[in-house]
């Protein structure tokens, strides 16, 4: 009888040996945090987003673009800022992006898009001669005095601050972005016409309908009567193709 209970508390006593608390239990890894990233168009059918909505991990970077359909153009984000189709956001939180777009607009007119050519209008050369006139169509005749802004010979004898050259309106920027420039006369779109060089124009032709690239290489300042000047200017254009 002795003899079993020592042998039942030596078989208690091993148990408790092996089973006891002060092995350290590993811990559970910590759950991986997913934020959601929603994205949509705006109208629906003015283009595409992708990637499209899904949950991605805390801290991942999401490159979203958005792609125009047929006929529309992208405008810019809401739940984001910039006017860039393509941007790159972190997911620290969830998200919802829509892309906004609009219907392009038909142009008035032709874009002449052909091979650049150069016209350069010398010092003191005479702005009476065909020479020394830029004549484009019919209608318009660039040319400067000696000094002063640009003028069309075709319409006008002289430059006029407000609204020469006549019959043209110009706008800064390019062929590809018409349908969203702003035109204007010449010293309204560009400002002071000697800080007119290396910017890239676009002028429109009324009468012609016409739409040429225009960006100026050159531009002599000065007033004339001994104090600088001559009016020379030299600018390349496209033609038509």
């Amino acid at each position: 009888m002795i003899k079993n209970i020592s042998y039942k508390l030596v078989l208690l006593f091993f148990i408790s040996c092996s089973s006891g608390g002060d092995d350290p239990t590993p811990d559970d890894p910590p759950p991986v945090v997913k934020y959601r990233l929603t994205t949509s168009s705006n109208p629906s059918d003015g283009g595409t987003v992708t990637p499209s909505s899904g949950e991605y991990n805390k801290g991942a970077s999401v490159t979203v673009v958005a792609t125009a359909s047929d006929g529309y153009e992208f405008q810019d984000w809401t739940g984001a800022t910039g006017t860039n189709p393509s941007i790159t956001i972190v997911m620290n939180s969830n998200k919802t992006l829509t892309a906004n777009f609009s219907e392009k607009q038909d142009i008035d007119g032709t874009v002449w898009t052909g091979t650049n050519i150069t016209f350069t209008k010398s010092n003191n050369a005479n702005p009476n001669e065909a020479a020394n006139q830029d004549r484009i169509t019919d209608n318009v005749w660039i040319t400067r005095g000696n000094s002063k802004q640009i003028y069309n010979a075709a319409k006008e004898s002289a430059a006029s601050k407000t609204s020469s050259p006549s019959g043209t309106k110009w706008a800064v920027g390019t062929l590809d972005q018409i349908q969203s420039l702003t035109f204007n006369n010449f010293r309204a779109a560009v400002g002071s016409p000697k800080n007119v060089v290396g910017k890239n124009l676009v002028m429109f032709m009324e009468e012609d309908k016409i739409y040429v690239s225009v960006k100026f290489s050159s531009w002599q300042s000065g007033s004339g009567n001994n104090q600088g000047g001559g009016g020379g200017f030299s600018y390349s254009r496209s033609t038509k193709p």
